[in-house]
């Protein structure tokens, strides 16, 4: 891949997909052909989200403990240490609502937010070598327990490290949500270690690798400096508005609206 090194990961820690499962109901009327729409709730009324209302909810570690899905839910993964927990503080206007750690494989439950009428919902971080086989497959289950489940998913915000090229972990993941239409946008991490001179061409690479994969969106970010933050949220509060063509529309009419800004910029 021109420009972006290479990811090195020789053990891999991938966590085990299962092939077939009934697909999370959709919030908007999106993404998911024939999928239930999810039904707004009262307080919100496609108005700008109160990121600052927010709050840690709980931790789960079994898929039993889940809760049950009453509101639109905004979900986060990645890798492990791609940044997770430092972008949802970042968009959140926190230091510390999610917990950041420097040590790998330290996320090892789903992480449930209350960000004023929805949930932010951070899964494990894959691609972790140093877990037991045990652990891992707790994980695995986890996960995918999350998606089997009837719940009101309404976008799936994938990290990826803008320095490197997707890892194997990284495709393995494109490739689910693409096979179980699964709409996302990328978030590309760590944008400040980036040369201005090479952030354009850094995003026009990973769109390209993205767009066949369903992507329906590619944002450059910093949680150090805030770059990107705005244009996230407004992905994010476009596909809890519900709509009549779906999920897919709405998010391209905002990509559309920020790129003819960029350019008035």
């Amino acid at each position: 891949m021109t420009g972006i090194a290479p990811y090195s990961n020789p053990r891999r820690g991938g966590f085990h997909i299962r092939p077939h499962y009934a697909v999370p109901r959709m919030c908007g009327g999106g993404g998911v052909l024939d999928a239930p729409q999810y039904t707004e709730h009262p307080k919100h009324k496609g108005t700008p989200m109160n990121y600052n209302n927010s709050e840690f909810l709980a931790s789960y570690g079994l898929s039993r403990q889940l809760p049950d899905s009453d509101r639109p839910e905004i979900v986060f993964s990645g890798r492990s240490n791609v940044g997770k927990s430092s972008l949802i503080n970042k968009l959140c206007n926190r230091k510390k609502l999610a917990r950041v750690s420097a040590t790998p494989g330290k996320t090892a439950t789903i992480n449930f937010y209350r960000v004023d009428t929805a949930y932010f919902v951070d899964l494990p971080g894959y691609g972790y070598a140093k877990v037991s086989n045990a652990e891992r497959e707790r994980w695995d289950d986890l996960i995918n327990s999350y998606f089997e489940a009837d719940r009101a998913v309404c976008l799936l915000v994938q990290l990826l490290d803008s320095r490197h090229a997707p890892s194997a972990d990284d495709v393995q993941m494109l490739e689910y949500l693409h096979y179980h239409r699964i709409p996302f946008v990328a978030a590309l991490t760590k944008g400040d270690k980036l040369k201005k001179s090479e952030m354009a061409a850094r995003k026009e690479e990973f769109e390209k690798i993205c767009a066949p994969y369903g992507c329906q969106g590619v944002v450059l970010t910093s949680a150090e400096n805030g770059l990107g933050m705005d244009e996230l949220r407004a992905l994010l509060e476009a596909s809890m508005t519900p709509r009549d063509r779906g999920l897919t529309d709405g998010l391209q009419r905002v990509c559309l609206f920020l790129r003819r800004v960029q350019r008035r910029g």
